[in-house]
């Protein structure tokens, strides 16, 4: 949840940067605020690597292991391609006229609570798996 949960900031961060080079130019503000950001999405890529002890605990037996990573590749993939579209989706629809311009960091920060809520159904306790 550690790692989602720099989602927000992350998207928070964007504006925040384009506002700090508005106001002082490229300066060292900027550039401390982009060094946090990029922190911040180390912390959010590492998380992803914890996604493989989950998938690992959901095999049903050691037979359907290769199987299930298949499957959650699948799925991940088309995750992918899905989010792209809708952000640039979302994005192309908050630039037109009349629209909010912030509407494509609402879309994503809601994104990211929704990862976040999800995040709290998975089991806090390693040890409560079942061995496969």
């Amino acid at each position: 949840m550690t790692g989602l949960g720099s989602s927000i900031p992350i998207v928070i961060s964007f504006p925040v940067i384009n506002a700090l080079a508005r106001a002082h130019g490229i300066g060292w503000a900027v550039w401390l605020a982009i060094s946090i950001q990029h922190l911040l999405m180390v912390v959010l890529d590492m998380s992803f690597a914890s996604v493989t002890l989950y998938i690992r605990a959901s095999a049903p037996n050691r037979a359907s292991m290769g199987a299930t990573n298949g499957v959650i590749q699948l799925v991940g993939g088309g995750a992918k391609i899905i989010a792209a579209a809708c952000g640039g989706a979302v994005f192309s629809y908050s630039m037109q006229n009349g629209r909010d311009p912030w509407l494509a960091y609402y879309f994503f920060m809601t994104i990211g609570l929704l990862a976040i809520g999800a995040s709290l159904f998975l089991p806090r306790d390693p040890c409560l798996w079942e061995e496969v």
